[in-house]
């Protein structure tokens, strides 16, 4: 294999996921282990998820003793208040359909077999693929989880396109809970 693609699929093995087999467990929480590529509930607030995942004494990665415990400060704080719930790619075609495919998977979260401390099991979700015609601008994926959004634009003599993949889950923020790792999509 070539290295530039075996250093290309090591970092999107170790950034993204999954590092293991496609049921992997994992012993920290999967937005920690994974630094790109999750989608979290709508309206999860990125401060109230560190704060609370500080706060919990059993929470692979909040251990006290480490020298990294507290996030760096933001130069910015509104501009990452809220945590990522979509993405989109915008493309210009002559097309009238476009062909739009997506895969997932989403982290159950089981308690140890001790019964202390918890461990995420994955679960991939059936990959997907739609033909999407402009008689249609969303699309119900990922068992109900996520929907594909399309928005088309009138450009010269084609279509500028935004695709964008939305989780479908809500987070409401009572009680200071912070977002269910049950209820992000990942990979």
């Amino acid at each position: 294999m070539d290295p530039r693609q075996e250093l290309v699929d090591h970092l999107t093995r170790q950034l993204v996921g999954p590092v293991g087999d496609d049921d992997e467990v994992l012993d920290a929480p999967p937005d920690r282990q994974y630094l790109m590529g999750t989608l979290y509930p709508q309206q999860a607030d990125l401060q109230r998820q560190l704060a609370l995942a500080a706060d919990d004494p059993e929470a692979p990665g909040a251990e006290q003793d480490a020298l990294d415990v507290d996030p760096a400060a933001d130069p910015v704080p509104e501009t990452n208040s809220w945590l990522p719930a979509s993405l989109g790619l915008s493309f210009y075609t002559k097309a009238n359909h476009i062909e739009v495919s997506c895969t997932a998977a989403r982290y159950e979260t089981r308690r140890n077999e001790s019964g202390r401390g918890r461990r995420w099991q994955r679960v991939p979700l059936p990959p997907e693929t739609h033909t999407i015609g402009p008689d249609r601008i969303e699309v119900s994926v990922l068992d109900s989880r996520a929907k594909i959004q399309v928005t088309r634009r009138s450009y010269g003599d084609g279509t500028l396109i935004t695709v964008a993949l939305i989780n479908e889950k809500h987070h409401d923020g009572s009680g200071g809970k912070a977002p269910s790792w049950d209820d992000m999509i990942f990979q």
